[in-house]
């Protein structure tokens, strides 16, 4: 929720100041929707693990971590669409907070423990999709 709460209005705003002619469209299938909701969280999550262990190389701090992180992962969702990364970025900010701060108990915990915050923030946006369109 504290992602979508914060990305909505920057989201919006910057539609509103550079009004992109491209966003996200879904067809909403059960299919699309296990896709996104279930299965994309869980192969993102561990994409996402072997970036911050890549980074983990560098030996940075949490926050330059998860800030890389969550940037590669803006990058990566706006080369499909240019705006998606501005919602992506604070999400996967978060993830990887999540994933580290998890990591120090154990991985099995750090790995479910991000994947359902994934699912939840997919599953909330599409079912804001289904009901507003």
């Amino acid at each position: 929720m504290l992602s979508i709460l914060s990305t909505l209005p920057i989201v919006y705003m910057a539609m509103w100041l550079f009004e992109p002619k491209a966003t996200p469209e879904f067809d909403l299938t059960r299919k699309t929707i296990f896709l996104a909701v279930f299965l994309a969280p869980i192969l993102e999550t561990l994409l996402m693990v072997l970036i911050i262990k890549t980074l983990s190389f560098f030996r940075l701090a949490m926050l330059p971590t998860a800030f890389i992180s969550a940037l590669i992962w803006a990058v990566l969702h706006s080369l499909s669409v240019p705006f998606w990364g501005v919602g992506v970025f604070v999400l996967f900010f978060i993830l990887s907070i999540s994933y580290l701060n998890w990591r120090k108990k154990s991985f099995t915990s750090a790995f479910w423990i991000t994947v359902s915050i994934h699912m939840l923030n997919n599953g909330v946006i599409f079912g804001f999709m289904g009901l507003f369109g």
